[in-house]
């Protein structure tokens, strides 16, 4: 039911009666034009009323729309935001997959790299050893050559 927001004014309607000598004194034509006046008074709020509930229910129905409209405006923003989402997973995706193939022959390089290290080291290794090898053979002679020096004289002696 309408929420009627003006009060009626029917305060009139009662002094007029009392003027009369009320309504038991009053005449039926009297009567009749003081119902006549009420009721018309009475219409008008009502069609006042229903005007002023039209406007209140083009607002809500604007208001309504608007909202509508801003939700469909969100949820398309939604879907792309998600469509986008989704593109940007599968690039990120991709790259990862590629970064670890990358970092798979990284992996590989690296352990050819450590062997041929450890290979030149055992080389390297080999040749100080060679070298102090032959630095040492020289001495060696000449121990030998103090030795048989050594024995030489001792038998000359003897």
């Amino acid at each position: 039911m309408p929420k009627i927001t003006k009060k009626l004014k029917f305060r009139k309607f009662n002094e007029r009666v009392k003027k009369i000598g009320g309504t038991k004194n009053a005449t039926n034509q009297q009567l009749e034009r003081l119902f006549n006046t009420c009721h018309i008074k009475y219409v008008i709020t009502l069609e006042d009323q229903l005007q002023e509930d039209k406007a209140h229910l083009l607002l809500k129905q604007n208001t309504i729309q608007v909202l509508e409209d801003d939700i469909r405006l969100k949820n398309n923003r939604l879907r792309k935001i998600e469509v986008f989402g989704i593109k940007q997973t599968k690039i990120l995706n991709k790259r990862e997959e590629a970064w670890q193939k990358e970092s798979k022959n990284q992996e590989d390089r690296i352990k050819v790299i450590q062997k041929r290290v450890q290979d030149y080291i055992k080389v390297r290794h080999n040749l100080d050893l060679l070298t102090k090898r032959m630095m040492s053979i020289p001495q060696l002679e000449e121990q030998i050559e103090y030795l048989k020096n050594r024995n030489n004289t001792n038998k000359d002696l003897s």
